[in-house]
């Protein structure tokens, strides 16, 4: 009898194992956003503000303004204006925020001017507003 509660109890832990390991990987949770323009945000003082304050640091940046949750993405420096950061993918579990992305460089056909840059991204997510981390995958 102790043998049969021993299994069963051995079961029930593997399966609670299992079910946290692979319940914060889940990709199920794919957040809606809008890309914004940088042209559209400024008459947003607030919203532009914070933009010109961290648009230049590499990484993720979040801030709820006037109840809408923004994040900045900044990509690494480049030498030229011509670099772009394509979003492949965003979504999130109950902690956490998950973002891929790569940078695009410039084509070779077009002209762009040379100075030091960090190509950025700015998102309005819809739906939740507060994470405790954001990560790169």
């Amino acid at each position: 009898m102790k043998k049969i509660l021993f299994i069963i109890s051995l079961i029930c832990v593997s399966i609670i194992l299992l079910y946290g390991c692979f319940k914060y990987n889940s990709k199920n949770n794919s957040l809606a956003y809008t890309t914004m323009k940088v042209e559209k945000i400024s008459n947003k003082e607030q919203l532009s503000t914070w933009i010109l304050n961290n648009k230049h640091k590499e990484g993720f940046h979040s801030q709820v303004i006037n109840g809408q949750t923004y994040l900045l993405i900044v990509g690494k420096k480049q030498n030229d204006v011509g670099y772009n950061i394509n979003l492949k993918e965003l979504y999130s579990d109950e902690d956490y925020l998950y973002v891929d992305y790569s940078i695009i460089e410039s084509s070779k056909d077009s002209t762009v001017t040379d100075a030091v840059y960090n190509p950025f991204l700015i998102l309005r997510l819809k739906g939740r507003s507060q994470f405790e981390r954001v990560v790169k995958i």
